[in-house]
């Protein structure tokens, strides 16, 4: 899986998953599975960028019994919603190459994000 690496998401911002609606609900209610329904957890977030109005990575959480993991999935992998609140990744967990992630480590989307969003003249 070809991914970009933390040091290149600097210019992302990062949106909560119950700030982010979709047309099947928001997608904090979303679960994250592989192609042969392994669960690997589920979204706790989006990582934006302003500049050109794209969301570029999904943050599953994956909750263990003592610890919470954060990974980073990029939107591109091709994910599929599915009903019941399912996003499904085509591959097995044995074949992602998922980056961990800190939330802390990219700045929240802000006032100021909104408005370079809304005035971008670089939006894809």
């Amino acid at each position: 899986m070809a991914t970009k690496r933390t040091s290149e998401i600097a210019d992302l911002r990062y949106l909560d998953a119950s700030n982010v609606r979709c047309p099947a609900g928001y997608l904090s209610d979303f679960r994250v599975c592989t192609e042969d329904a392994e669960s690997l957890g589920h979204i706790d977030g989006v990582l934006i960028s302003p500049v050109t109005r794209r969301c570029e990575y999904f943050v599953i959480e994956a909750k263990g019994l003592f610890s919470h993991k954060h990974f980073l999935l990029p939107v591109e992998e091709g994910a599929i919603l599915q009903e019941p609140a399912t996003l499904k990744i085509n591959a097995r967990k044995d074949e992602l190459d998922l980056e961990s992630f800190t939330p802390s480590s990219v700045p929240e989307f802000s006032d100021d994000d909104l408005i370079t969003t809304i005035f971008s003249q670089d939006a894809a």
